[in-house]
């Protein structure tokens, strides 16, 4: 392959991709949120395979309960449910209205580059939450 020279384009793609994607995810939030609101699964079945399994609740369990307050407008309700979920679940959507405004100003939206240490203290986070909440000393942490 003497002389063959390979070019790479760029991997974000473009504004255009950028703003289907903010698009496609909003969409989806919305359609996720909308089936929150109409759907209450307060006293549905066990949906967690971990728990129908073991008895204990995982890190995501209440989590849809959670969703379902938060987007009912109960916060409080949404944290009752899953402490850890009530407090991402705000982050995520004030992340996405920042997307949403900056592409509605015609700003160019770069894929946030997330630390590996982030992603290892979020894994730590969940499987500490996990183990905590199913102590007796802290039933409160328990889906309810």
């Amino acid at each position: 392959m003497d002389g063959v020279t390979i070019e790479t384009a760029p991997i974000d793609g473009g504004p255009a991709i950028a703003r289907r994607t903010v698009v496609l995810v909003a969409a989806g939030a919305v359609a996720v949120g909308v089936g929150a609101a109409l759907i209450d699964p307060t006293n549905g079945p066990v949906l967690c395979p971990f728990r129908r399994t073991t008895g204990l609740d995982c890190p995501l369990c209440g989590a849809t309960r959670a969703v379902h307050a938060f987007v009912t407008g109960h916060p409080l309700g949404a944290l009752d449910h899953n402490l850890l979920v009530g407090v991402l679940l705000p982050v995520a959507a004030v992340m996405l209205v920042i997307a949403i405004v900056a592409v509605a100003r015609g700003r160019r939206i770069r894929r946030p580059v997330v630390p590996r240490t982030a992603w290892i203290t979020l894994a730590v986070v969940a499987v500490a939450f996990g183990v905590v909440r199913n102590l007796p000393s802290l039933a409160w942490l328990a889906s309810s």
